[in-house]
């Protein structure tokens, strides 16, 4: 573990990757990468990410192309169905016939950095996409905003993301998930998702790890489909004497707050569904507002600690 006063020395740096990726660095460390041109194939529908996401001590919290489902890359923003597009990636659910490869997966696509500024202790990005069908027609565009803080005081970081979609398709597009437009059960994930490193396989149940919710429900029975304003992780990384806590907090103006949360252990992942139970419909020029934060926090949290953790960066 690093002491005090060299968290306290350290700051702020944006790397330019090429293909205007962005690496954000504390010190010399990399605590994230972000791909806004990724280099995948059409059917995992194109679309920036976040990974190696990492703590302040350069363990690996995300996943990125897992051989269970190559889709899964990092963290991102997906919808797994608008109308009949796929801008999630992979196989595409029908009650008819299941889960199939389809020709209906979408693309993100990165047009321009707004913004890319940064201080001592904070950057600054703002981002222009514009999302596009599996024919090639314009749904949506989008300005994508990310801002990233350290606070080596109580050594965690804080990570603040806001999405504002139009829909610029010049019809009604309807933003609905497997449950909603299928009646799959269980199968709401859509919105902001998080694909989590095998360090956090299967923990739900025990303490100190495990995922647990606001309310300290724990446990996939208990998590899954369960509305809360925030969910932790504890992990435990390998070949390291490290513990994160990983913090997703939900915001009051999204829609169906707080998110019904997706949660699958045995593929360490969840999801910030900002769909309920019914699809929103957007009208054509309607406007669409989200906001997620994620605090990446040293050392196993408890709940007590978390809601500190959450009140120092400005989430709650």
């Amino acid at each position: 573990m690093l002491g005090i006063s060299q968290f306290m020395s350290k700051n702020i740096q944006l790397k330019d990757l090429g293909r205007d990726d962005i690496e954000f660095c504390w010190g010399e460390l990399p605590l994230f990468r972000y791909v806004a041109s990724p280099q995948v194939p059409a059917s995992e529908c194109p679309k920036p990410y976040f990974h190696p996401i990492r703590n302040l001590q350069g363990d690996v919290i995300t996943n990125f192309r897992p051989n269970d489902h190559p889709w899964h890359q990092g963290l991102s923003m997906t919808m797994t169905r608008v109308n009949e597009t796929n801008f999630w990636g992979g196989v595409t659910y029908r009650k008819e016939d299941g889960y199939q490869m389809r020709n209906n997966v979408g693309s993100q696509n990165h047009i321009a950095w707004l913004e890319r500024s940064q201080d001592t202790t904070q950057a600054r990005l703002k981002e222009s996409l514009i999302w596009r069908n599996e024919s090639g027609v314009d749904y949506f565009s989008e300005i994508r905003g990310i801002e990233a803080t350290v606070f080596p005081e109580i050594q965690c970081w804080h990570l603040k993301l806001s999405f504002e979609f139009e829909n610029i398709s010049g019809k009604t597009l309807r933003l609905g998930t497997y449950e909603s437009e299928e009646g799959l059960a269980g199968s709401h994930y859509t919105g902001l998702f998080l694909r989590l490193s095998r360090d956090y396989f299967g923990c739900g149940e025990n303490e100190p790890l495990g995922t647990y919710l606001a309310d300290g429900q724990r446990g996939v029975a208990a998590i899954h489909g369960t509305p809360a304003d925030w969910m932790a992780c504890v992990g435990r990384h390998d070949n390291s004497d490290s513990v994160t806590t990983l913090i997703c907090c939900d915001h009051a103006e999204n829609p169906h707050y707080p998110t019904r949360w997706f949660y699958r252990p045995g593929m360490p992942s969840l999801a910030m569904p900002f769909v309920g139970s019914g699809a929103i419909s957007l009208s054509a020029g309607e406007r669409l507002r989200l906001r997620y934060d994620l605090i990446v926090a040293d050392g196993a949290l408890m709940a007590d600690e978390v809601r500190q953790r959450i009140q120092a960066c400005g989430s709650a």
